[in-house]
């Protein structure tokens, strides 16, 4: 779902309205609610890059004996997945000590809570299992999405043209509308019209609008023609991502844990703040913020964010922890709501 519902949520707060459903229902939050120019960065903001290394093997996701079957240990090892492939960065939800704990509550909210999705014991043991086998060059290819890898594609038990609320409930992955009940659809395929990947087929990437089936490394490339997510386009070809000291002209330009110095215009070391951000640091360095707090543009520094239920600005700052949305002025999480299977109007 991608239309934005400001003119309704004045009234459907409690059924679980929110501003940009994208940012709670498929992607993580990368850089929301502060800047990504030369007068400072959020945490996270487009912190990615460069495979690590040839061999998917970086370490465990899970502390020995845990299951791998459920939300909380999703919510462990997708965090413990960013942080290893240095991609959207866990200071972004709040830092390793909440990071784990937020991505649960997306978890129990979108998958496990929804009727009719087939979420179980056995879905999240595939794709949580699955994570370890990823690069990380294949991780950040769904830089985007949440759900990242095939395996963790769980079609939910509703047909096309059914209601629904989260995309989980769908047999195509998809719930699209522009109030709290969406209808599920098929995702766009390849020529099909896009606003970003995620609204593509798996595997195509949004290129001018259009769905199209990404660039490999030394592949030609344009605005038309995207490389990988993992990748980046230079000089009309797919290239690694830059390295430290390398041009840069948006952060996405960089490879893992540098952020693009926006004074130099060159790739430097991300470096976590309590306090300042900045983004032209004099050494070539990036001071974003972490712990999930927002950078307020005019005075450069950090500002906490609101804990769920406290007062919170819809610009930010302050803003609220993801998947905490702002909503009439206070913090509040997403609530599963039982739309009909079949909209409205009854119509498919």
């Amino acid at each position: 779902m991608d239309t934005t519902k400001l003119a309704r949520c004045s009234l459907l707060v409690l059924l679980g309205c929110y501003p940009d459903s994208d940012k709670l229902r498929h992607f993580t939050p990368v850089g929301t609610g502060g800047t990504g120019g030369p007068g400072g960065i959020d945490a996270a903001a487009g912190v990615g890059g460069a495979d690590a290394g040839p061999s998917p093997d970086l370490g465990p996701l899970l502390p020995p004996g845990s299951s791998a079957d459920n939300c909380t240990d999703f919510g462990a090892a997708w965090c413990e997945k960013s942080r290893q492939c240095q991609t959207e960065d866990n200071e972004d939800l709040g830092g390793p000590t909440l990071c784990p704990g937020r991505m649960k509550i997306w978890c129990e909210t979108e998958l496990g809570a929804p009727a009719d999705s087939n979420w179980n014991a056995a879905s999240f043991k595939t794709c949580i299992t699955s994570w370890s086998a990823l690069t990380c060059d294949e991780w950040r290819d769904f830089d985007e999405e949440i759900l990242r890898g095939p395996s963790c594609n769980v079609p939910g038990k509703r047909a096309e043209g059914a209601g629904c609320w989260s995309f989980s409930q769908c047999g195509s992955g998809e719930c699209l509308g522009d109030a709290v009940c969406g209808t599920c659809r098929q995702r766009v395929a390849a020529d099909g019209a896009c606003q970003r990947d995620s609204q593509c087929q798996r595997g195509l990437v949004c290129g001018q609008s259009h769905c199209v089936v990404p660039m490999t490394l030394g592949g030609a490339c344009s605005d038309a023609r995207p490389c990988r997510r993992s990748l980046l386009c230079r000089n009309g070809a797919c290239a690694a991502k830059a390295t430290e000291g390398s041009t840069c002209a948006a952060h996405t330009d960089c490879a893992g844990g540098l952020l693009c110095n926006f004074d130099k215009f060159v790739c430097g070391r991300a470096i976590a703040s309590d306090t300042r951000c900045s983004g032209a640091e004099p050494d070539g360095s990036v001071l974003y913020c972490a712990a999930g707090s927002t950078c307020a543009q005019d005075t450069s520094m950090c500002v906490p964010t609101a804990a769920d239920g406290q007062s919170c600005s819809a610009n930010g700052p302050p803003a609220c922890l993801w998947p905490a949305f702002c909503a009439a002025g206070t913090c509040r999480l997403n609530k599963p709501f039982d739309c009909p299977v079949q909209p409205p109007d009854g119509g498919s």
